[in-house]
């Protein structure tokens, strides 16, 4: 464990010296240690796991904010309990850590939270209870999920780790953020105070924002196996719908800040999210300009 503390302590240094504060160098620290999780699922049995969603854009599409969960998705049978066993072996036997492990199940996706003892040594809290927390979800999908919708490989090299990652194209990314984005309302999500009204995610809405910069176009039979069965053209119109009617400065702002080091981007972002989206979507997602 000493090395791999050593080169956490490291990033906690040059981040102090950036004078940032500590829930930057919490996600700094998450996203080193991303990449442990990630060679010990796609060098062992499992790495048929698909990789999908924010961390999957950050290690593989350079999306420039930081993220802090690692997600996937799998149509295979999976033995939960075997996977948890064997992570907690790699940490224990690769690394020497003494994690905790949390596993919990809702609405059919399996958490895991690696609970990590280590603020105290890294300089980051005075007390020995304090954890570093590294969420890890994977979502069951049925027979006919992956029907008409094809995994790519990606090899990736860092940190001494070597592996190839299973996940989606960029359209097919894209697909799964319009859904989470068009369901967390649905499903009841909400974060801070119930006077604050926020039934989103910042990220979601930064992330949507790069896609649409980009000229993505989502992958439609993605958009349909998650239940969204109108056009493209009309998921953005129902997109645009949430955004004008929603007070998003506040949620924006709370959940993106510990995802940039910069804060005057984050405050330009967000002050300028909503005429940015809707001239966009001008641009190049109405039905018109999908068509051609």
């Amino acid at each position: 464990m000493e090395n791999l503390i050593l080169e956490l302590k490291k990033i906690v240094d040059e981040s102090k010296d950036d004078n940032l504060p500590n829930d930057l160098i919490r996600n700094r620290l998450k996203e080193y240690l991303h990449y442990f999780v990630l060679d010990f699922i796609y060098n062992s049995k499992f790495k048929d796991l698909i990789f999908y969603g924010g961390s999957c854009l950050r290690i593989l599409y350079d999306l420039p904010r930081m993220s802090e969960d690692l997600d996937f998705e799998t149509d295979k049978d999976l033995d939960f309990k075997e996977l948890v066993s064997a992570l907690k072996k790699y940490f224990a036997e690769n690394l020497n850590l003494k994690e905790k492990i949390s596993v919990s199940k809702d609405t059919g996706i399996n958490r895991i939270f690696l609970i990590l003892p280590i603020m105290k040594e890294l300089g980051l809290s005075v007390h020995g209870s304090e954890t570093l927390r590294i969420k890890i979800e994977i979502r069951p999908v049925g027979a006919d999920y992956l029907k008409n919708i094809k995994p790519i490989f990606t090899p990736k090299f860092k940190y001494g780790k070597s592996f190839i990652i299973k996940h989606y194209d960029l359209p097919t990314l894209f697909a799964s953020k319009l859904a989470a984005i068009l369901s967390r309302p649905i499903k009841g999500f909400a974060v801070g105070k119930v006077e604050e009204k926020i039934n989103f995610k910042g990220r979601d809405f930064f992330d949507l924002s790069w896609y649409m910069e980009a000229g993505i176009l989502p992958n439609e039979e993605m958009l349909r196996v998650n239940g969204l069965k109108e056009s493209i053209g009309e998921v953005f119109d129902r997109i645009s719908v949430f955004i004008s009617g929603a007070e998003l400065k506040a949620g924006l702002k709370k959940d993106l800040e510990p995802l940039f080091i910069s804060k005057s981007f984050v405050d330009n972002f967000v002050n300028n999210f909503r005429s940015r989206f809707q001239n966009l979507k001008d641009e190049k997602y109405t039905a018109k300009k999908i068509q051609k």
